[in-house]
C-alpha cells in the first residue's frame, strides 16, 4: 500500500530542543513511500507529542521527514480494517433486496460483483433485485437505503475496485477508534 506525505513549513510549540538546521528542510513537494521505505527508517525525536521526526534512507539518498502521529495511527487502522474484510464478513439473515432501476446499472454491478466479493460482499442479481447476502462485519449496521446508495453510486464509478461508499465508512471508522492521548 502506498502512503502520501505532504511536507509543511515545521512550526514548533513544544519545549523540546531545537533540531539543528530545521528551517532549511521545509518544501511543498509531495512525495510517495511505501511501507518498505520505512523498514530502515531513524527516529530522530517527538515534537510536540504529536508528530515523528525520522531519516529514511532512499536509492538516490536521505529523506528527513515529519510524520503526523494520529494520521500515521488511522493509516494503520484503515489497512488492519481493509486486511481484515473477507474473515470478518458476516451473513445476513434475511438478506437485503434492492430493487435497482436500470438495466445499464445491473449489467455493471454483473461485471464487477467479483471486486465486491473481494471486499466481503456477497450478492446475487435476480432481475432488477439486488439480493446481499454478506457483508463486511464492520458494515453491519449500514441499512438497506445506505447500501442502495452505496451500490448505485458504484456502479456509476469509472472502475474503482472498492465502492468509495464503503471507503470512506472505513476511513471515517479508522479515524473514530482513535483515542485521544
Amino acid at each position: 500500500m502506498r502512503c502520501s506525505f505532504q511536507w509543511i513549513n515545521p512550526v514548533f510549540t513544544s519545549i523540546e530542543p531545537a533540531i539543528p538546521l530545521l528551517n532549511t528542510l521545509s518544501s511543498t513537494q509531495s512525495i510517495s513511500l511505501h511501507a518498505t521505505d520505512f523498514q530502515n527508517s531513524k527516529i530522530i525525536s517527538q515534537v510536540d507529542r504529536k508528530f515523528i521526526f525520522i531519516t529514511l534512507p532512499l536509492p538516490n539518498g536521505t529523506l528527513t521527514a515529519m510524520i503526523d502521529q494520529h494520521a500515521a495511527d488511522e493509516r494503520y487502522r484503515l489497512e488492519t480494517i481493509i486486511q481484515n474484510l473477507q474473515t470478518t464478513a458476516i451473513k445476513i439473515q434475511p438478506p437485503i433486496e434492492i430493487s435497482f432501476p436500470s438495466e445499464k446499472n445491473i449489467q455493471v454491478l454483473k461485471e464487477r460483483k467479483s471486486k465486491l466479493q473481494q471486499w466481503g460482499i456477497e450478492l446475487a442479481i435476480l432481475g432488477d433485485l439486488v439480493r446481499i447476502s454478506s457483508i463486511p462485519g464492520i458494515l453491519e449496521d449500514i441499512d438497506a437505503t445506505r447500501w442502495k446508495t452505496i451500490l448505485l453510486q458504484y456502479v456509476t464509478e469509472d472502475g474503482l475496485d472498492c465502492p468509495s461508499g464503503m471507503m470512506n465508512i472505513f476511513c471515517s471508522k479508522a479515524c473514530r477508534s482513535v483515542h485521544p492521548s
